[in-house]
C-alpha cells in the first residue's frame, strides 16, 4: 500500500511534466496508419526503419535490442519532431516525391524532383526552359547512376 502512496505522491507533485509526456505517449500509440505528422505516414516510417535495419549488422545482443527498438524510434522522432518543422510550401513539394518513391514510381519521382529544382533554384543567365532542361538532364544522370549501382549490387 505504501508503494501506491509513493507513486500517487510522485504524480501529484510532478503533474506539470508527467501529464504532457503521458499525453504525447498516448497520442503516438493511438496513431492510425494514415496520420501524417511530418513528411512520412507511420506505414512509411516503419518501412524506412526496416530498410535501415537491413544495413546495420548487430554484433551482440545489446546492439540487436537497441537496433530493434531504437531505429524505429529514431526515424519516427526525426520525422515527427524534425521534419515537421519545415515550411508548408516545402512539405507540399516534398510529400508527392516521398509518396511516389514509396510506391515505386521512379519516373514520377524524377519528374517531381526536376520540377522542385526548377521551382526553387533560379540561375541568373538562363530562362525557365533552359533551367528545366538542365535540371532534367541532371536528374536523368543521377537516376542512371543509381540504377547502375543497384544493377551492379544485385549481380
Amino acid at each position: 500500500m505504501s508503494l501506491l502512496r509513493v507513486i500517487y505522491r510522485f504524480f501529484i507533485k510532478n503533474w506539470y511534466w508527467v501529464y504532457p509526456f503521458a499525453e504525447r505517449v498516448w497520442k503516438s500509440l493511438n496513431d492510425n496508419e494514415m496520420n501524417r505528422t511530418g513528411l512520412f505516414t507511420p506505414k512509411q516510417e516503419k518501412f524506412i526503419a526496416n530498410a535501415l535495419k537491413e544495413f546495420i549488422k548487430p554484433k551482440n545482443f545489446f546492439y540487436k535490442w537497441l537496433i530493434k527498438f531504437g531505429v524505429k524510434m529514431l526515424v519516427k522522432g526525426i520525422d515527427n519532431f524534425g521534419l515537421d518543422k519545415i515550411g508548408q510550401s516545402w512539405k507540399n513539394d516534398l510529400i508527392p516525391i516521398v509518396d511516389a518513391a514509396m510506391e515505386g514510381r521512379l519516373h514520377d519521382v524524377r519528374g517531381y524532383v526536376t520540377d522542385l529544382l526548377n521551382k526553387r533554384i533560379d540561375i541568373k543567365f538562363l530562362d525557365d526552359y533552359q533551367e528545366l532542361m538542365l535540371f532534367d538532364s541532371l536528374t536523368k544522370t543521377i537516376a542512371l547512376a543509381i540504377d547502375y549501382y543497384v544493377q551492379k549490387k544485385t549481380v
